[in-house]
Parts: structure tokens; sequence; C-alpha cells
């Protein structure tokens, strides 16, 4: 899985993210999410004072790996981190961050909500019932959370994570045509 996403994340960045991607919105969108999330936080959210506390520490955690990546790279990934953690889902990287759906979900339902209602986003995954302590990498020996589960959680876990995907596949196939 984490392969197919790399590759998909390749193409998109490679070919097609500099004909798409306008610098002077993401960077709006990007003030805006901001706002919005500090402002739930003065309000008192638990959950936006978590992202926010997050976010500062995923900011300091690797300068140097920022400094490597483009400018829209960067930018997309600081977007996709505000918007998901206004839902309380943390995106580390590309590939693992997204193997389990909700990131996508979570991102056509923030944009499109009557497309695709909330309550139909499945949250519990693997991703989700990891150890604190485990290392999210692109490693081989990435094991999805699946060290510590019985079978049955971990069937369970991963039949979200096939429905999260079938709903952003049927969402958005319908939609196109």
């Amino acid at each position: 899985r984490e392969k197919t996403l790399e590759l998909l994340w390749s193409v998109i960045f490679g070919y097609q993210l500099a004909t798409i991607l306008n610098l002077d919105n993401i960077r709006e969108e990007i003030d805006h999410l901001r706002r919005s999330l500090n402002a739930k936080a003065r309000l008192g959210d638990k959950h936006a004072k978590a992202g926010i506390s997050w976010l500062e520490i995923v900011l300091n955690r690797s300068p140097e790996h920022s400094a490597l990546a483009g400018e829209r790279l960067q930018l997309l990934l600081e977007w996709v981190r505000l918007v998901l953690i206004h839902y309380g889902v943390e995106i580390d990287n590309w590939t693992t961050s997204w193997c389990d759906g909700r990131g996508l979900c979570l991102l056509v339902h923030h944009y499109q909500p009557s497309l695709m209602q909330r309550q139909e986003i499945r949250d519990q995954t693997t991703i989700t019932h990891q150890n604190d302590n485990q290392n999210l990498d692109d490693s081989a020996d990435f094991s999805y959370g699946s060290k510590n589960l019985d079978a049955k959680t971990y069937e369970t876990l991963m039949e979200n994570e096939k429905n999260n995907f079938k709903l952003l596949l049927h969402r958005v196939s319908v939609e196109i045509n």
C-alpha cells in the first residue's frame, strides 16, 4: 500500500501539481484555516488546542526536511495538515498517514460536505489503534498497528479502511459522472 501511495503522490506532484496549484490561493486557505483553528482554541475547544500544539511540534521536528521539499509541496502539506487537524487527524507524511482513507475522505467532506457526510467516514482504523511509541516511517517493518490487536479487531479495522476507500471512490465517481 505504501509504495502505491508513494507512486500516486509522485505522479500528482511531478506532473500535475505545478499546473493545478495556485500558490496564492493555497496561502489564503492556509491563513483561513489557521484563523479558524485559533478561534476554536480561544473558545476552549480542546481538540483545536491539541491540534495547534501538534502542528508546532511537527514544524519544529524536521526543519531540514522542510528545506529539501519544494515550496508547492510544503504549502500543500501545510494545507492538508491544517484541514485535517480540524478533525483530529494528524498527517505526518505522504505515505502512511493516508493508508486508512480517512484523510482523503475528510478532505472531500471538508470542502463538499453534501457529497460525503462526516458520519459515513470510519474513524476506527489500524492507524488510529497503533501504539503511541510506534515509529511512523515508510519502512517495510511498519505493521499498521497489528502487533497488539487480536485477529477479529484487526479484521474490523481493516474493513473500516476498505470502506473508507470504497466510499471515496463511489462518491467521487458518482460526482464525476
